[in-house]
């Protein structure tokens, strides 16, 4: 979701954008979409661009740490995005959600057991990502 103030420096940004876009689809067959927005953002030093916190945003992959009423969940599978936020927004107050895991709350407060398996999910994480890099 963008929010987009009509200027020079965004019309510059739309069109770098669009050229990347169509550079990384053609020459690297696909994928564009984010590498295209980065490379432009990176570019457009005229542009100032800012992301909502992960309060009113959570990434259906990773997850994140959350305080307020999730607005938005974005990811893949578009299937799976409506569970996150029922599931995210089940019970309000600071917590932690790392999927396929139950919400973690209060950290402050967090049990042993809490903890633990906040630890071992990270873990879990971690190996999956090393696993995709030495595939």
């Amino acid at each position: 979701m963008m929010a987009v103030r009509k200027c020079a420096a965004t019309d510059l940004f739309f069109d770098r954008w669009a050229k990347w876009y169509e550079h990384y689809e053609n020459e690297m067959e696909g994928e564009g979409d984010q590498r295209s927005f980065r490379r432009a953002a990176y570019e457009t030093r005229e542009l100032r661009l800012c992301t909502l916190s992960d309060e009113w945003s959570l990434s259906g992959y990773p997850g994140g740490f959350l305080c307020a009423d999730v607005r938005l969940v974005h990811g893949r599978p578009v299937e799976r995005l409506d569970f996150l936020e029922r599931w995210a927004n089940r019970k309000l107050g600071y917590r932690v959600l790392l999927p396929p895991y139950r919400p973690l709350y209060a950290p402050a407060i967090m049990t042993a057991v809490d903890w633990v398996r906040l630890i071992w999910s990270g873990a879990i994480e971690s190996a999956k990502k090393l696993l995709r890099k030495i595939r």
